[in-house]
């Protein structure tokens, strides 16, 4: 009986020394936030690393240099500067189009940062380079599935061309930039907002 006792005593002691939160049972591992991007790190006219406030438009996306000199021969010669910065392009080789959903067209292509994208309508290039970052994220990483959210789940504001953050497998789209650190603050409960805002 005494036995029983102290087995009980030191049993209840070991309890009461646990600190909160650390119990046996393995907890969830908050979902890992990121924003993919395909954009050159290297400047194509003087081979020195880019500054991302520095960067050019072009009609397959934008090219970043190193400086504010660079950035005025590039504004000058935009098409050049992205030859130089991409001079390959990578073909993705999805058999869909990202826009229709159909079979793609052979020759039918658009290329968005050195990245080669097949079509089934010449006419979706456009959209496609707009959200160029998305679509290469969507197509060469065939775990993540685009949430398709219309509003940005941290301001409730119109989803925008290439704002994006990936939450674990779940691609959100977003109204800006900025909108990326609000999601890291709580990734699930934007998530489950964006979720809210899908397109059927």
């Amino acid at each position: 009986m005494l036995r029983c006792a102290v087995a009980i005593l030191v049993l209840a002691s070991a309890l009461a020394a646990q600190k909160p939160g650390t119990d046996s049972k393995p907890t969830g591992a908050a979902a890992e936030v990121s924003v993919p991007a395909y954009g050159n790190s290297t400047c194509p006219l003087m081979s020195k690393p880019v500054k991302p406030e520095n960067f050019v438009e072009t009609s397959h996306g934008r090219v970043w240099v190193c400086c504010k000199n660079c950035l005025a021969k590039a504004k000058k010669d935009p098409e050049g500067t992205y030859a130089k910065a991409y001079p390959t392009a990578q073909k993705i080789g999805n058999k869909t189009d990202p826009i229709s959903g159909k079979p793609v067209k052979e020759g039918v292509t658009a290329v968005y940062q050195g990245h080669e994208i097949n079509l089934d309508d010449a006419s979706h290039a456009k959209a496609v380079v707009a959200n160029g970052d998305i679509y290469v994220t969507l197509l060469t990483k065939p775990e993540i599935k685009d949430v398709n959210n219309t509003k940005d789940p941290t301001n409730d504001k119109p989803v925008t061309d290439n704002h994006f953050v990936v939450v674990g497998t779940s691609l959100i789209r977003l109204s800006g930039a900025e909108s990326v650190e609000a999601v890291k603050k709580d990734p699930a409960k934007a998530l489950e907002k964006a979720q809210k805002s899908a397109k059927k």
